[in-house]
């Protein structure tokens, strides 16, 4: 009886030892992808965003003035195109 009590202690003993060596490595893990992650949102990027695209002639787009109206290949409300580094 007496060694049955010796070995539950010794495994409860392992099993918190065990226990304590995860936590500790997944700490270290959570704090080194935080490392990383704060490396890569340093980077800066040029960014882009299309609304749509159109074909004119060079006459067309001089009588352009402030307040005309471009028809593109898009229709309102259709999702935009994001480029990065483009």
């Amino acid at each position: 009886m007496a060694e049955e009590n010796d070995n539950t202690e010794v495994e409860e003993s392992v099993d918190e030892a065990a226990e304590e060596s995860v936590d500790e490595t997944v700490e270290e893990s959570r704090e080194q992808g935080e490392r990383e992650l704060d490396f890569i949102l340093d980077i800066p990027l040029e960014l882009s965003v299309e609304l749509g695209k159109t074909k004119m002639i060079v006459n067309d787009l001089l009588q352009l003035g402030q307040g005309s109206i471009i028809e593109l290949n898009k229709l309102a409300g259709e999702p935009l195109e994001v480029y990065i580094n483009r």
